[in-house]
């Protein structure tokens, strides 16, 4: 095919590429797969597999993985940053730097269910090998896009997409049935005030601003499917652009301005003059001359040529078009593109070459053998081969062998060598030409092409030679080797030979070795040859969709054309030329010439002057602009600006946007809304633009758009002036006007929510023995972990103090506290001795029993203080701790029973008068007995023994006699009566209240005894009515208070461990029911929570009414763990306690408190020498994985921790010789079982005489 052929084909399939036929290649995408790939409920990928048109019928396989995260909540904050634009546009530029393939979505999903506004980013993995591979890249690509979210954004809140999201958008893809492409560069827009009325603003409110809320907020009726995709430009193709450009500018600079002069001068001499002269003069002379001259001429001529010619130049071109579609009819365009061209090469020749090639390999490897082998045979080999080259190696090694070896080596080798060489030339031009062109009207066109051949040629050259040798080996050995050796050797040729030979062999061998070797070889090889080669090749191309991946082209409707480029070109001339002339000269002359001369003279003479000459002369200057060149400057200077912009690694993108819509009139309506949301007239060239396809191309389109992959298909004059006819050059910036999070509260985003204040995030509290949670860190967030950071937070075992933990109701301050009591049984151990922690809890709501699944077992003790059938502790509240003085005991029952019944007063009066004669009948106000000092004698304390026969049916009795007294005063029945009424559960022998609280003699416990060892104690009053749980939990705090102090703290005894009282529901028992009889002092738990750390006993309480409780529990509770708040009063404590004023500075945390999460806490500890560590922290408490248990599943547990109790006591009694072994049975025991394992330790514990042991078992 000869130049001008490619040439004319070249120019066909443009025209037919531009023809503007409303006829579209389906077939240019082949889809083979799309499926959705979910994982818990979450879209985990979109996968699509299709092959994809590159040309010449040719396709090529693409796998690509589509990964989604979509937004959730935009940060309050955040609403009105005057930088909002900038922000996203730094995460744009982010993704590509890391050449990220970008991608967009807003859903609006209104059928079958509204899910409201999907605002999704995304990524495209793309591969030509698997799904695997393009799920890598997509992995990859999210998670850079991931951290620049984060760390841009820092709480802009983002999850997966669920289930149905993701089925609504694969569903959507390609089946819409309206659609609009978005071509063109956005506008960012500045707005004022366009903010929730809730916002604070300050007196100087900047901007804010604004660009796709507009569209969202206006299309939210309808459902729609937004998707933009954007595709990198590399940092090279953008600098050579915009050198381009530069040069470009700087030429229509030199033709802008100028200046232009006239000039005009009008003078007028006036001179005098003056003159004198003399002079003589005298001359003789004589000649004479002959000559004769003749010619005659004819010329007669014709000419012809013919010849071809070949060309080659260099070329520099500008240009520059306008495609404006005005009334001015001037055009002014920008094409950069590239295009395969036509070569035709012939070449021949012989060649003779000469080569030193050399080569090294390095291998090294170690082996250790040992063995034994015996052998004996006879074998018979023969090869054959070629060979040619030559080899040097050079090895040393050192080593040391023994044995024995015998043998005759005679042999013949016969061989051919035979080589081949080959050699390839290949060539390659590349070629680029710019070209423009200037006519009339200022119209402008342009052009920007490329193109490249390449030939090659290939020479083939051999030789022959060849040998014999023929050999025999016989030998025998025995003997060991132990060797190391190291070597380096090079080779390198081509071998060819024929032996043959016989061998036998009998030996015995073993050994050991180990080997390292390094070997290198080189060779020097020479052929010389003879190579003949011919070829031809054609090649041809086109800057159309039809040449996919050899051209490209950028347009802009406005725009401009560059570049300089060499060129070739053969032509053929043919030329006919005849040319005629006669004439003929004739001419005749003759003559004869002599001549002489002599000549004188003498002068002499004088001269002056004198003149004046007046002028006057006119000069005017005019300066000039070309206004058309004005305007091309403008578009020139706004594209110069946006390719150094992209330069500075802001980076520039093939973005493609389509809007798909289910109805005409969505469509209309997105029409309009993207044009008043991203339209601006500032933009020079490539406005924006709304495009409205036709049915075959939006077809067309919705295929593409369903696999997300942009169409190639070009626009504009072929070979000149193309670009992709719906896709735009933006920047990141501009990109970001369509992509940058939403300020607006839309149905799936919420923009109005308050951000968490800003709390430390402390990295010394990780080693505590107390874990809580995690620390929550208010300034970061992403969708694995939401808030929470990789700091633990923990409290030290030396910080253990009075603690609440407040918040309303299911704020999960159970699920903290229960947190604390696990680790801190399990890790803290106090004093010297290293002793653990005892619990008692007050539990009446049945959430404290799923500790039996945490402590072990025989640690775990359960009572019921509400249901006699399961579990029930009998106690005996009017029996006197153990060391307790009467009177001190009888002041805080009255006391304490008049608080939580709201009694007032004058019931205080009656009840003590009442208690304190039941105690003096009983004999415990004797001299001997009412101080309860132990009775060593009688190993008893008096008050205690003597108490344990009252119950509060005798004080109710007592208290009925006075009632029903006819000496008595009205009034004073009437006050009676009053507490009888509520003692009257207490007094009625059929209540589950008789039978657990009011057990006389050795059956009924004191509250001290519910103590027992190191030991978790539950105490569970579920379905007890408030004011009775309110007293008994008061009295067992202050019971357990008044024995601590009078057995010396819980601190130094050798058998007390320190105690931590855990009291839910801490306002009923610590405030009471004294609303209106204020029995006036202090409260007896002020006292208590002052002075009990002393003694080693510490109040954990639990509320929801923090702002009630007693100022002593807000004073001297060193450690604060505080929940979701409801009540002002709460929030107005709860923020004073944390250390904050509330006021402007921190009014943040009067929103935040009533939207905590479940589970989120501000925790403040008060007892570290580091104020650093007392600061306030948001703590994300780490659940216990425990399920509640029911009744049947704890008294498993409960009857195996009893078990195990049993085991130890009777262990331990046989250790101090308390039973003979003969007769229990165990003459040497060892563990043999689980049970037996946790039981074989030294263990200390008091049998205690009240538990029923394996009777109860049942």
């Amino acid at each position: 095919m000869s130049f001008k052929e490619g040439l004319r084909k070249l120019a066909f399939l443009n025209d037919k590429a531009s023809q503007g036929s409303d006829s579209y290649d389906m077939n240019d995408l082949l889809i083979r797969d799309e499926k959705v790939d979910l994982e818990n409920g979450k879209l985990n990928y979109l996968l699509f597999e299709f092959d994809r048109d590159v040309g010449y019928g040719r396709y090529e396989k693409v796998y690509k993985a589509i990964k989604l995260i979509k937004i959730k909540r935009v940060p309050k904050k955040d609403l009105t940053l005057s930088s909002f634009l900038q922000m996203q546009e730094g995460v744009i530029a982010g993704n590509y730097q890391n050449q990220i393939n970008y991608l967009q979505i807003f859903a609006n999903i209104i059928y079958p269910e509204r899910l409201g506004l999907i605002f999704a980013y995304g990524v495209q993995g793309v591969s030509s090998y698997s799904y695997e591979d393009a799920k890598h890249l997509a992995d990859i690509q999210m998670s850079a896009l991931e951290r620049n979210i984060t760390g841009t954004f820092r709480t802009l809140e983002y999850v997966d997409l669920t289930a149905k999201d993701a089925q609504w958008i694969f569903n959507k893809l390609g089946t819409m049935k309206e659609m609009r492409v978005v071509r063109g560069v956005p506008s960012p827009k500045k707005t004022n005030g366009r903010l929730p009325a809730n916002t604070f603003m300050s007196a100087q409110t900047e901007d804010v601003e604004e660009q796709s809320e507009e569209f969202l907020i206006g299309m939210d009726d309808f459902e729609y499917l937004f998707v933009l995709t954007a595709t990198s430009v590399t940092p090279e193709t953008i600098s050579k652009w915009k050198d381009a450009n530069l040069k470009e500018a700087t030429y229509w600079s030199g033709q802008h301005t100028g200046q232009k002069s006239m000039s005009f001068g009008l003078s007028m001499p006036m001179v005098y003059a003056a003159n004198f002269s003399n002079s003589q003069g005298w001359g003789d002379s004589e000649g004479k001359s002959y000559g004769q001259n003749w010619g005659t001429s004819q010329t007669t001529g014709t000419s012809v040529s013919d010849g071809i010619s070949t060309s080659h130049g260099l070329s520099t071109s500008h240009s520059l078009s306008n495609s404006l579609s005005q009334s001015l009819g001037k055009s002014v365009g920008n094409t950069a593109g590239e295009s395969l061209g036509y070569n035709n090469s012939v070449s021949s020749g012989v060649n003779s070459s000469y080569g030193t090639n050399s080569s090294m390999s390095h291998g090294s490897g170690t082996s250790e053998n040992v063995g034994f082998s015996s052998n004996q045979g006879t074998s018979f080999s023969q090869s054959s081969g070629t060979s040619q080259g030559f080899s040097t190696s050079q090895s040393v090694g050192t080593g040391q062998s023994w044995g024995t070896s015998h043998g005759t080596n005679t042999g013949v080798n016969s061989g051919s060598n035979l080589g081949w060489n080959s050699g390839t030339n290949e060539s390659s031009n590349h070629g680029w030409n710019v070209g423009g062109s200037l006519g009339e009207g200022l119209k402008f066109t342009g052009g920007f092409s490329g193109g490249w051949s390449n030939g090659s040629s290939h020479g083939t050259s051999g030789g022959f030679s060849n040998g014999t040798s023929a050999g025999e080996n016989w030998g025998s050995s025995r003997g060991g080797s132990q060797s190391w050796s190291n070597g380096f050797g090079a080779s390198q040729g081509i071998s060819n030979g024929i032996s043959s030979g016989t061998s036998s062999s009998t030996g015995q061998s073993y050994g050991l070795s180990k080997s390292l070797s390094d070997s290198i070889s080189s060779g020097i090889s020479q052929s010389n040859g003879a190579s003949f080669s011919q070829g031809s090749g054609n090649s041809y191309g086109q800057s159309n969709s039809s040449n996919f991946g050899l051209s490209s082209s950028v347009s802009q409707g406005i725009s401009e054309s560059y570049g300089t480029g060499e060129s070739w070109g053969t032509g053929t001339s043919h030329s006919v030329g005849q040319t005629l002339s006669n004439g003929t000269t004739q001419g005749s002359s003759a003559g004869t010439s002599t001549s002489k001369s002599t000549s004188n003279s003498a002068g002499s003479g004088g001269s002056a002057s004198l003149g004046m000459g007046p002028s006057l002369s006119f000069a005017r200057t005019f300066a000039w602009e070309d206004m058309e060149v004005a305007h091309i400057l403008d578009l020139l200077k706004f594209s110069c600006n946006r390719l150094i912009t992209a330069s500075n690694n802001e980076g520039m993108w093939f973005t493609d946007i389509y809007i798909a819509t289910e109805s005409e009139e969505a469509a209309s309506a997105a029409t309009g809304l993207a044009m008043s949301a991203w339209h601006g007239s500032e933009i020079l060239t490539s406005p924006l633009q709304v495009y409205k396809p036709s049915k075959n191309e939006k077809d067309y389109l919705m295929k593409h758009m369903s696999v997300f992959s942009p169409s190639v298909i070009k626009e504009g004059i072929p070979g000149e002036f193309e670009s992709y006819k719906y896709s735009t050059l933006l920047l990141s910036s501009e990109i970001a006007a369509f992509s940058h999070p939403p300020r607006a509260n839309i149905g799936g985003i919420q923009a109005a929510v308050d951000d968490p204040p800003v709390l430390t995030i402390p990295a010394n509290r990780q080693n505590g023995e107390i874990f809580i949670g995690y620390v929550a860190d208010a300034e970061k967030y992403n969708k694995h972990s939401g808030y929470q950071s990789r700091f633990k937070y923990s409290l030290s075992g030396d910080e253990l103090h009075h603690a609440y933990i407040c918040g309303a109701s299911r704020s999960g301050k159970t699920v903290a506290a229960r947190r604390m009591v696990a680790e801190a049984y399990a890790h803290v151990r106090r004093g010297e001795k290293k002793k653990r922690l005892r619990f008692l809890i007050m539990d009446p709501k049945q959430d404290w029993r799923s500790l039996a699944k945490i402590i072990p077992s025989d640690h775990f003790r359960f009572y019921s203080l509400s249901d006699p059938e399961f579990h029930p502790v009998h106690l005996n509240l009017m029996k006197i701790p153990k060391g307790v003085y009467t009177e001190r005991y009888a002041d805080k029952l009255r006391e304490i029973f008049i608080r939580s019944y709201g009694l007032g007063q004058r019931g205080f009066q009656i009840l003590g008068q009442a208690i304190n004669e039941v105690y003096k009948k009983a004999g415990c106000y004797d001299n001997d007995v009412k101080y309860n000092k132990y009775d060593a004698t009688n190993k008893i304390y008096p008050a205690t023994e003597r108490s344990k026969n009252c119950t509060l049916v005798d004080v109710c009795k007592v208290l009925s006699e006075r009632a029903n007294d006819p000496a008595g005063s009205r009034d004073q029945k009437e006050a009676i009566q009053r507490i009888v009424d509520r003692m009257e559960s207490f007094a009625n022998e059929g209540s589950a209240i008789y039978e657990i609280f009011c057990q006389g003699g050795d059956v009924g416990l004191g509250i001290d005894d519910l103590l027992g060892a190191d030991d978790v104690v539950v105490l569970e009053s579920y379905g007890m009515d408030t004011m009775t749980s309110a007293f008994v939990f008061g009295l067992l705090t202050s019971s357990i208070y008044q024995y601590a102090v009078s057995n010396g703290g819980f601190v130094e005894p050798e058998d007390q461990y320190e105690t931590v009282l855990v009291i839910e529901e801490a306002n009923q028992v610590l405030i009471g029911n004294d609303d209106t009889d204020n029995l006036g002092g202090a409260n007896p738990f002020e006292v208590i929570l002052d002075q009990s750390a002393g003694y080693g006993l510490f109040i954990w309480t639990l509320t929801q009414k923090i702002a009630d409780m007693p100022e002593s529990v807000l004073a001297n509770s060193a450690i604060k763990v505080i929940g979701r708040q409801d009540r002002e009063d709460d929030i107005k404590s709860s923020i004073v306690q944390i250390g904050k004023d509330g006021l402007i500075a921190d009014r943040v945390f009067k929103n935040w408190f009533p939207d905590q999460p479940i589970g989120w806490f501000i925790i403040k500890s008060s007892r570290s020498r580091d104020f650093t560590q007392n600061a306030p922290v948001h703590v994300l408490v780490e659940y216990l994985n425990v399920p509640s248990l029911k009744n049947d599943e704890l008294d498993n547990i409960l009857k195996y921790g009893e078990v195990t109790r049993i085991n130890e006591e009777l262990l331990a009694d046989t250790e101090t010789g308390s039973f003979n072994n003969d007769q229990l049975g165990l003459t040497e025991r060892q563990p043999t079982n689980r049970v037996d394992e946790r039981c074989h330790r030294p263990s200390k514990r008091k049998i205690d005489p009240y538990i029923p042991h394996l009777r109860s078992l049942k």
